[in-house]
């Protein structure tokens, strides 16, 4: 996408902005069509009420830190009032407006003090801002002339004029050309998306316009081929869809003259959504992410589904639908195809990711694999770490977000974040030397290879023996998933010296021992866990380990709690060469009467009822011996 004739164009094809709102997003002739879906699907029309409700009863006087959480109730407020149009939502909604309106700053303190003091802007001025644009085309009959302009110049006064600052000369580290941060699509995306609304109330309209499109264009242009983002997939989709609303609203301004939604990297993008959705329907939610999408990220997935005619990114949308306007603007409910043409195993290198799945119903089993750079945005010290889904129930997982708290470096990625269990290397599945994890840099990364399979059988591989440095010389974990319902994890390690190894495993629900085999019982299916390199006789180590964190959280300001929980295996003595072999079998014999171990001098065989293959070890990985 050619940004020298985009700013060309901008600098002289009219912005028009349509008469009849709504317009940013979905037309005003559209309304009664969006309403008349919402209200024919059972459920959404009492749950937005019952939304509504419960923010109303929640709201309190705005305070210094919560522009940012006041503006997301607020937008979701004028969502729910859109279908329930209510007088008395109505006159919350301008009440809570001019609560904003009157702050002297909406920049998050903790990213530093607003006003004259700090010209530039932080993305939580320009979500304000956008919100704000959004809220006034979802009510057009809400506001007079009068109050229209007023909220023009305060957007235009709070965030605008500091986000063209920050952007004129580049001053702003998020407005950096190679900036690969989600701040960046984040303040370009929702400024030029608040631009736009106001767009003939706005001096400076084109110079926003183009500072927009430049900064997403520019986050666009770094995705790789692949369509993945390394900060993870919430994080990527939430602000992705900040950059395709400010995109969609632009096209309408232009008359189609400017396009960012026709930009190559989003034909593929979808597909990194698709890969890493599980067959529940939850998300592999390494980093900072969640495990489900919320409804940024549904509609834009159903945005760029719809756009780039893609059946199988609305398939995963409609696992997580948003039920907001724009939603039922997208999603006409016309049947798919049937048959979903998505391969079953993905690789994402440039973010480290490895997925396979054995099927696309609900009850297959999904793994997922990490391992990439340690020096990520929003990033753990996860290399090589892995999940487990099947039958719909997570079984090996990922611990999920924990709350920020920056007073305690929760974002300090040279020291202080690594003092947060669920960022830190013991909170997922991977490996502690000498009671040590992770380290993180530039210098410090890890590697997945491109998936390989065959009849019936998927192999996900990741080297991770950089993240360790003086500690490890080799680090391989490699993963098989045979069939439906066995799993087969082998990790060969080799370190500088002796050292104490401890594998670490996180899972969902209870865990008891059955003679040598570990179980893992959640919501009704069963996780057998068998390791088979074990020599008892020099001694091998279960631990079962609870950790519970307390800490103010920067959003809430109380205190909060949170825990990892994990079953940890170790032989006594340290070794220099090391290897962890496990056999999985979902719903499996729990005395391990389902599969057959042969070990052998310097090797070993592994074969599995119902299997139409046998595993055999391979240098450092595993084979795949076929029948």
């Amino acid at each position: 996408m050619n940004l020298a004739e985009i700013e060309r164009t901008l600098q002289t094809c009219p912005l028009t902005v349509p008469a009849n709102r709504p317009w940013l997003l979905f037309d005003a002739d559209q309304v009664g069509t969006i309403r008349s879906r919402a209200a024919a699907e059972e459920g959404v029309i009492d749950n937005w009420a019952s939304e509504s409700r419960r923010i109303l009863e929640g709201m309190r006087p705005i305070e210094l830190h919560a522009a940012g959480d006041a503006g997301g109730t607020l937008q979701r407020l004028a969502l729910a009032n859109f279908f329930l149009q209510d007088g008395e939502i109505v006159e919350r909604i301008k009440s809570r407006i001019h609560e904003l309106l009157a702050m002297e700053t909406w920049m998050y303190p903790g990213h530093g003090e607003g006003g004259s003091s700090n010209p530039h802007a932080d993305h939580v001025m320009t979500n304000v801002a956008a919100v704000l644009a959004r809220v006034h085309d979802l009510m057009p009959e809400a506001f007079s002339e009068s109050e229209t302009d007023e909220l023009a110049a305060r957007v235009r006064d709070h965030a605008l004029v500091q986000f063209c600052y920050s952007c004129h000369k580049r001053e702003a580290w998020w407005a950096y050309a190679d900036c690969r941060i989600n701040w960046k699509i984040m303040c370009c995306g929702e400024s030029g998306f608040a631009a736009c609304a106001f767009a003939d109330r706005i001096p400076e309209v084109r110079d926003v316009i183009w500072y927009g499109v430049r900064g997403v264009v520019e986050m666009l242009d770094m995705l790789p081929p692949e369509g993945d983002w390394d900060e993870g997939l919430t994080y990527w989709f939430t602000t992705l869809f900040m950059g395709l609303r400010f995109g969609l609203a632009l096209r309408t301004l232009t008359g189609g003259a400017v396009d960012i939604l026709a930009h190559p990297r989003l034909d593929r993008t979808g597909d990194f959504a698709v890969a890493l959705t599980t067959p529940s329907g939850a998300l592999f939610n390494f980093g900072d992410n969640v495990t489900k999408f919320r409804h940024y990220d549904t509609d834009a997935l159903a945005l760029l589904a719809v756009t780039k005619k893609q059946p199988e990114w609305l398939r995963v949308a409609r696992r997580s639908p948003s039920h907001t306007p724009l939603w039922f603007a997208l999603d006409t409910d016309e049947p798919l195809p049937e048959v979903n043409a998505t391969p079953l195993a993905s690789g994402f290198p440039s973010s480290g990711i490895a997925a396979a799945r054995s099927g696309w119903t609900d009850g297959d089993t999904f793994v997922g694999l990490k391992c990439g750079r340690s020096e990520v945005n929003h990033g753990h010290m996860d290399q090589n770490t892995f999940v487990v889904e099947a039958r719909g129930v997570p079984l090996i997982i990922e611990e999920g977000f924990w709350l920020y708290a920056l007073e305690l470096g929760f974002h300090d990625y040279e020291k202080s974040r690594w003092n947060f269990d669920g960022c830190a290397t013991i909170g997922h599945n991977t490996m502690l030397v000498d009671g040590q994890g992770q380290t993180y840099g530039p210098d410090f990364k890890g590697q997945v290879h491109p998936p390989t399979s065959g009849e019936g059988w998927f192999k996900l591989t990741g080297d991770a023996e950089g993240v360790y440095p003086d500690l490890l010389n080799a680090f391989v974990r490699t993963i098989l998933l045979i069939g439906r319902d066995t799993i087969v994890v082998r990790d060969v390690v080799r370190c500088c010296g002796e050292r104490h190894l401890e594998w670490l495993m996180h899972y969902g629900g209870l865990v008891r021992d059955v003679e040598d085999a570990t179980v893992i019982d959640n919501q009704g299916v069963r996780l057998v866990v068998t390791p088979l390199s074990v020599d008892y006789d020099q001694g091998w180590r279960v631990s079962d380990v609870t950790r519970r964190s307390t800490y103010a959280d920067q959003q809430s300001l109380s205190l909060s709690p949170h825990s990892i929980r994990y079953r940890s295996f170790a032989s006594f003595a340290p070794a220099e060469e090391h290897e962890f072999l496990f056999v999985m079998r979902v719903d499996g014999d729990e005395t391990g009467g389902d599969w057959t171990f042969t070990p052998e001098a310097g090797s070993w065989n592994l074969s599995v009822d119902g299997s139409p293959c046998e595993v055999r070890p391979d240098g450092d990985t595993m084979t795949v011996i076929e029948a």
